[in-house]
């Protein structure tokens, strides 16, 4: 639910109201969201991810997968080789 507060100013022939969007706080790294208690994913270089949306700035590592890169990726026999 978004809560939102109204400041009503009053000046000397009219009433202004205005909405004043509440501020999202800046989570400590590696964290992201509402109230900051959502882990970061599985960044690329162990980046830390955006505070609000939770995505990675340079992708995912490798095998990781999905916008905040919390997505395993399936490995099968066939993805590993060896080269003579």
């Amino acid at each position: 639910m978004n809560t939102f507060t109204s400041i009503i100013i009053l000046h000397r022939q009219a009433i202004h109201v205005t909405t004043v969007f509440p501020l999202l706080p800046v989570c400590s790294p590696y964290y992201y969201g509402r109230a900051c208690n959502s882990p970061c994913g599985q960044c690329r270089g162990d980046d830390v991810c955006n505070n609000v949306t939770g995505t990675c700035p340079n992708g995912c590592k490798g095998h990781w997968t999905g916008p905040n890169c919390n997505g395993k990726q399936n490995i099968t026999v066939n993805d590993c080789f060896i080269t003579p």
